[in-house]
């Protein structure tokens, strides 16, 4: 068995070996020698190659050949000499300024013209007469009368130092607008009337208790004198308010008032009325029956004017 086996297989190894050997040679007999052919159509990475053809070459070689230029140009005809004109006679160009078209007719008919200047001889000395017509020219004369026309140009230089005096006006009137800080000494009148009290109060000082009073006034700075104007306008407006009685009728009226120091009141009136004289009344009653505090010892001996807007619902 095993030796069957052995030989069976060793035959098939020589068969296939056989087999292996002849497709090899067929490939090598199947290969052609030499430099691969054209595939056509069918070829993928082959070029087919042909040699170009005598025509072709010949076109080839005359499309690089540059253009030949022409060796010469025809020189152009020339142009036409212009016949001579004669002189012309002295006498017929004194004659020719008279025409305002003479140059123009004289291009157009030089041709004709050329056996003219001899007959044109004697009656020169009669043109010569006309010459003085150059001296009718009447332009000069209205150009000398122009110039005087641009003389009356002077009456403009006192128009120009005229307006310099608008400003010098305007200056004149500047002044008048500075009476607007008038109301500044306003708080001064206080300060006066600050002098009668002074004295009115020194009844058991003499002239020194006056003293007194002056060196205390100015002591006072400015942050003081306003908390204690402050303090005291509450005061004066609570009083009022007090006095208030309703009128029927709602509406606000400023009312102007002077107080003095001592508390007593100095004066009063309707700065801007409510529209309501109901209203106005009752808001001067109340000013007028209201008790007015002392003012504060931080402010001068005086007057003081308050301003006040009562509204009633």
């Amino acid at each position: 068995m095993d030796g069957g086996h052995r030989m069976r297989r060793l035959a098939e190894a020589l068969v296939f070996a056989g087999l292996a050997a002849g497709l090899h040679l067929a490939a090598f007999v199947a290969v052609p020698g030499g430099a691969p052919g054209a595939a056509g159509a069918g070829g993928e990475s082959t070029v087919t190659l042909q040699g170009a053809s005598g025509a072709l070459d010949t076109l080839v070689a005359r499309w690089d050949t540059p253009p030949a230029a022409p060796s010469s140009l025809p020189s152009p005809a020339p142009p036409p000499s212009p016949a001579p004109r004669p002189s012309p006679d002295p006498a017929a160009l004194v004659a020719a300024p008279t025409p305002a078209t003479a140059p123009a007719t004289a291009t157009a008919t030089a041709p004709e013209a050329v056996p003219v200047p001899a007959p044109a001889v004697p009656p020169a000395p009669p043109q010569r007469a006309s010459a003085p017509a150059p001296q009718t020219a009447p332009p000069p004369p209205p150009v000398t009368a122009a110039a005087p026309a641009a003389v009356p140009r002077p009456p403009a230089r006192p128009e120009r130092q005229a307006e310099p005096a608008a400003p010098q006006s305007g200056r004149h009137e500047a002044p008048t607008s500075q009476p607007a800080p008038a109301p500044q000494p306003a708080p001064q009148p206080p300060a006066r009337a600050a002098a009668p009290d002074q004295r009115a109060a020194g009844t058991g000082g003499g002239a020194a208790a006056g003293q007194q009073g002056r060196s205390e006034a100015p002591r006072a700075d400015p942050a003081t004198r306003q908390r204690a104007m402050a303090e005291w306008g509450g005061g004066i407006r609570a009083a009022v308010q007090r006095r208030l009685r309703p009128a029927g009728a709602a509406g606000t009226t400023t009312v102007r008032l002077s107080v003095t120091t001592g508390g007593r009141l100095a004066g009063a009136d309707v700065a801007a009325s409510s529209g309501s004289a109901a209203l106005d009344r009752a808001a001067l009653a109340a000013v007028r029956a209201a008790r007015y505090p002392h003012a504060p010892a931080g402010l001068a001996p005086g007057t003081y004017a308050f301003t006040l807007p009562l509204t009633q619902r």
